[in-house]
Formats: C-alpha cells, sequence, structure tokens
C-alpha cells in the first residue's frame, strides 16, 4: 500500500508540474486572444452593427492546453433572420473575413452546431506555442440556443473552484486525447466539456463514497479515469450485456460514474453517455462516435503510466534528494506522448503531492 501511494504521489507531482508548466508557457497567447475576439468583433459589427463578440470554452475557463483552439461566439447576431438561416449568416461571415489581414483560412464547418474554423497567424517567436503554428480559431453565432457560454461559466465558477484536482486532471487528459487526434467531438473524439464532466465524476465519486476531507490526489485520479472508462462496461457490475460507459446525475446532483443499458433513451444510440448538469435531456457525449478508440487509448496510457511510476520511484531511490516535481513531469510526459515542458526546479518546487 504504502508504494502505490508513493508511486501515486510521483504521478500527482508529474501532473501539477506538467499543468502549470504548460499554462505558463501559453501565457503570452492572451494577448493575442484578446486581440482576435476584438478583432472579430470590428469585422462582424459591419453585418450586424449591435453584436458582441465573446471568449467561451478552454481559453475563457482557464483550460487550455497547446491544440486548443479559441472558441469565439457572436451574439446579437440574429441568424435566424438571415438568408439561410445559421449556415446563410456564417457564410456572409466567413466571406467577410476572407478579406481581413488578421485571420486566414475562413471555412465554414456544417454540423450538428456548423461553425467557421479559421487561423490566426502569429508573429515568428509565439508561433512555436500552439502546436499548429498558429492560433486556430472556432467561430459560432449565437441564436439564443448557444451552450457553449453557460457551460465554460458552470466549469470555471462552480466545478474548478470545488474540484482542485480537476484542472490539472483535465489539461493532463485532453493532451494525451490530442496526441491521437481524440480530443475533437467533430471528429468523433471527446469534446472539452465532455472531458470535464466524466473527470468530475471521478472526483465526485470519490467525494461521495469517502467523503470531502478525504480527497483524491491528481495521481489516482489520473489513475481511477483511466482504469474506470477503458474498461469494458459489460464487466463492469453491469447487470446487462448491452451496456455502455456513462455519466449521470445522482439524486444529491452529484455527477457519478457508471453504465447505462445501449436502450436508453438519453444515449440516442451514442456510444457514451456524459449527461449535462445544465440540461440533464442533452448527452455531452453523442458525437463519441470514435469512443472505441479513446478506451483502446486510455487502455495504453494506463499501462505506460503503471510502467513510467515505477521506474521513477526507482530512479528516485538512487537520488539523494528523492527527486523533483521537474523530473517527474517530464517522465510523464514522456509516458504519455504530452508536450514537453521542463519546468524551473524554484518554480516547481512547491507542487502538493498526493
Amino acid at each position: 500500500a504504502s508504494a502505490r501511494a508513493e508511486r501515486l504521489g510521483r504521478i500527482s507531482a508529474g501532473v501539477e508540474a506538467w499543468a502549470t508548466a504548460t499554462q505558463e508557457s501559453l501565457s503570452p497567447l492572451h494577448a493575442w486572444v484578446a486581440r482576435s475576439r476584438a478583432a472579430l468583433q470590428v469585422a462582424a459589427a459591419r453585418i450586424w452593427p449591435d453584436c458582441t463578440v465573446e471568449v467561451y470554452g478552454s481559453w475563457a475557463a482557464g483550460l487550455q492546453a497547446h491544440h486548443s483552439d479559441v472558441d469565439l461566439l457572436v451574439r446579437g447576431a440574429e441568424p435566424g433572420s438571415c438568408a439561410g438561416g445559421m449556415v446563410g449568416a456564417l457564410r456572409e461571415l466567413a466571406a467577410l473575413l476572407e478579406g481581413e489581414e488578421w485571420i486566414s483560412q475562413p471555412t465554414l464547418v456544417s454540423a450538428r452546431v456548423p461553425l467557421i474554423k479559421a487561423f490566426a497567424p502569429l508573429p515568428p517567436h509565439l508561433a512555436p506555442l500552439p502546436r499548429s503554428g498558429r492560433l486556430a480559431l472556432d467561430i459560432s453565432l449565437d441564436d439564443g440556443g448557444h451552450a457553449g457560454a453557460s457551460s465554460t461559466a458552470f466549469t470555471k465558477d462552480v466545478l474548478l473552484p470545488s474540484l482542485p484536482a480537476l484542472r490539472p486532471l483535465v489539461l493532463v487528459l485532453k493532451s494525451l486525447l490530442a496526441s491521437r487526434g481524440l480530443s475533437d467531438g467533430y471528429t468523433g473524439g471527446l469534446t472539452g466539456y465532455a472531458i470535464v464532466l466524466m473527470a468530475a465524476a471521478v472526483l465526485q465519486h470519490h467525494e461521495a463514497s469517502l467523503g470531502r476531507e478525504r480527497s483524491l490526489g491528481v495521481g489516482a485520479a489520473l489513475a481511477c479515469f483511466l482504469e474506470t472508462y477503458s474498461r469494458d462496461p459489460r464487466h463492469a457490475h453491469a447487470p446487462h450485456r448491452h451496456a455502455v460507459h456513462a455519466v449521470t446525475l445522482d439524486a444529491g446532483a452529484r455527477l457519478q460514474p457508471t453504465v447505462v443499458c445501449r436502450s436508453d433513451p438519453l444515449l440516442g444510440g451514442a456510444p457514451l453517455l456524459v449527461q449535462d448538469p445544465l440540461d440533464v435531456e442533452n448527452n455531452v457525449g453523442a458525437s463519441a462516435f470514435n469512443f472505441p478508440s479513446v478506451q483502446r487509448l486510455l487502455r495504453e496510457a494506463l499501462e505506460r503510466l503503471d510502467t513510467a511510476s515505477c521506474c521513477a520511484a526507482g530512479e528516485a531511490d538512487a537520488r539523494a534528494d528523492g527527486g523533483t516535481s521537474g523530473a517527474d513531469a517530464i517522465a510523464l510526459a514522456e509516458a504519455l506522448s504530452l508536450d514537453r515542458h521542463e519546468p524551473q526546479e524554484g518554480a516547481m518546487s512547491d507542487c502538493p503531492r498526493g
């Protein structure tokens, strides 16, 4: 038990250090996110004079990683009054943006929630920060039913303050999934909000079982997430053969990882159910048609994480100082194929463990 606790403590130190270094390395991009929002505001106002533009999603919630798009929402566009509705309004905006110097390749994507995908060029000294070398933008219009801003506020104002391990846990999971192209709902992976709710379910389930005073360290939470969602749901104490993974709300309005029958009406034929606390009829996992690939990646990551933590513990025994969180972060990044950031020793020495 003590050996396992030590390994989980080292994983916690690695996750905390890696997450901190990741967000510190991206801090110069905040000004460019704000600049893109302001430029879109000016451009969109030529079509809709009273519109406003806001940032939502990972950059607004403080959950941005190197692969994260900047989500921009145009309010006051009234797409319902435009010829062609939402798609027509977006097409008009995309045509206008074609002539703007601050943005490149505006492309209309017709999906369940249509949007414009584009890029904001960066100066040479900042280009290496995002994986694409440019700031990726997702531009959408609010038709009165857009849930992005409300889910961002719920994440930022409710979940993150109440679950200290959630931020570093989500950052690692998002980057892990991005390494295989599985962090985008448009390609059948998990959306950022789905990852947040699935991770919060693991943490809240632990609190409901053992009490808030026995908080789950981020290392144990990462291992628990990988174990929970990688296993075959038909063998997870499921009462039926046609079970699928689910995150649902319990009687206390807490998110809980569970399984449901494939015929559950909330599932809607999707391979995963993630119930939205803001709209219980909404399945946030509905677009995750590639969830079997997500599960394979989680199984691989669990095996690599266990091997890496054992190796790191052995190396720590050979060092007089017992190792550093910076070294743990590097080992974690190598094990899970994450972007590597070597944090400054002084800046990372106080990261919590366990």
